[in-house]
Parts: C-alpha cells; sequence; structure tokens
C-alpha cells in the first residue's frame, strides 16, 4: 500500500473507495459507531489500475466507480510509472459490493 491520494464517498450509503500509486483502488464497508458517528472501516475489496490514483468518484446509486489516473502522483513527482497512460479509469460494480 501507498499513502492514500484520493478519496471518494457513496452519499447516504456506508461504501467508501480510496486510491493510491499502488496499483490499486480499495472499497470499504464503513461500520456504524457507537456514538452515532462513523465506526471501523473494512476493506471490502480492490480494482486494479496501472499508475497513480489521482481523483476518484462514486456514482449516487454506487455501482460505477471512476478513477482519474496518472503516470505521477498529483501534488509531486516523486515516483513516475512510465507504462501507466493518464486517463479515467470506469469500473462497474456488482449488486454485491
Amino acid at each position: 500500500a501507498g499513502w492514500v491520494q484520493s478519496l471518494a464517498v457513496c452519499r447516504n450509503s456506508d461504501l467508501v473507495a480510496s486510491g493510491a500509486s499502488d496499483g490499486c483502488v480499495r472499497l470499504w464497508r464503513v461500520s456504524p459507531g457507537k456514538a452515532g458517528g462513523a465506526g471501523d472501516l473494512r476493506c471490502i475489496g480492490g480494482l486494479p489500475v496501472r499508475g497513480c490514483v489521482n481523483g476518484l468518484a462514486l456514482s449516487r446509486s454506487g455501482a460505477l466507480v471512476v478513477a482519474a489516473v496518472g503516470q505521477e502522483p498529483r501534488l509531486g513527482r516523486w515516483i513516475r510509472d512510465g507504462k501507466a497512460r493518464n486517463g479515467i479509469a470506469v469500473f462497474r460494480l456488482g449488486s454485491k459490493q
């Protein structure tokens, strides 16, 4: 795993996505906390990408994940993946996440 460079949440749900430069968009489930806020995060899967995940978005339904991917991190040039392509990656999630 690397430093988290991007996060996205699906509003009114318990789904969170995170991205770094380690070749994976991770999907997380948030459990409710005892005091009514957010509790623990549990990793429920990962989606393979090539390059640095510099931005993420989840559709309102949670059925789509869109990742902005680049050869370098958005806020620095300390690493570079020359085989990655700058662009977006779109993933369709199944009905069970």
